[in-house]
């Protein structure tokens, strides 16, 4: 799995049309899409904790394992990653945690809790959010999900 990511990471659009779930079975199930991406180039980046990705109206697409968004938290991040101006000083539900110190950089909306933090950009289809924790640099997150973005919005998703 590393080595399929660091080549994605190096060229931006090898994803593939296959996703090897753990325990070795292949996936090409229409509406696995979504699911596949999350699992297997998100998370399986190393850097995020968990993630979620969203449709416009909040509602989950794909998820890790260990974060439930709901929709109204998601449809409220949507909202200000749309409109980062209206950030003031508010915070950010994701997963039943909050986060503040809320700022943005192009169309990137990040946030932190302690030493944790998220990030959460779009697509033309879909909100990504992104958890990472403590010892997980922003910087390389941030990497990540944009090269993630871009190569959601090359499909046309």
């Amino acid at each position: 799995m590393r080595e399929r990511w660091q080549k994605f990471m190096g060229q931006g659009d090898d994803f593939g049309d296959q996703y090897q779930r753990p325990g070795g079975q292949w996936s090409t199930k229409p509406g696995d899409e979504w699911q596949q991406y999350m699992d297997y180039y998100l998370m399986g980046s190393g850097a995020f904790s968990s993630g979620v990705i969203l449709d416009f109206e909040g509602r989950t697409l794909a998820t890790s394992y260990d974060i439930q968004v709901t929709e109204k938290e998601g449809y409220l991040l949507g909202a200000l990653v749309d409109e980062p101006e209206n950030l003031g000083t508010r915070s950010v539900r994701i997963g039943g945690n909050e986060y503040a110190n809320l700022g943005h950089e192009v169309r990137t909306l990040y946030g932190s809790n302690g030493f944790n933090g998220f990030l959460a950009a779009k697509s033309r289809t879909a909100l990504v959010a992104c958890l990472y924790v403590e010892g997980q640099p922003r910087s390389d997150a941030s990497n990540v999900l944009e090269k993630f973005v871009d190569f959601l919005v090359k499909k046309g998703l």
